[in-house]
């Protein structure tokens, strides 16, 4: 929830997914993220990161100066 929380918090808009509403959500997981499976996944853009990482997360949304 850190993720959520923290994205929240910031006033970002984000779309949560429960992965007890998937199918399948270990597919769903390896499909974003290649094979990792843990959560969370953060996705930005083209990128993403597998567990929470506040730094990552801020230096992407951040644009360039």
């Amino acid at each position: 929830m850190q993720a959520k929380e923290f994205l929240s918090r910031k006033q970002v808009e984000f779309e949560y997914i429960e992965l007890d509403d998937l199918d399948d959500p270990l597919g769903t997981i390896r499909a974003i993220t290649g094979g990792h499976v843990a959560t969370p996944v953060v996705v930005i853009g083209a990128e993403f990161i597998v567990g929470f990482d506040p730094d990552w997360i801020d230096a992407r949304l951040t644009p360039d100066s």
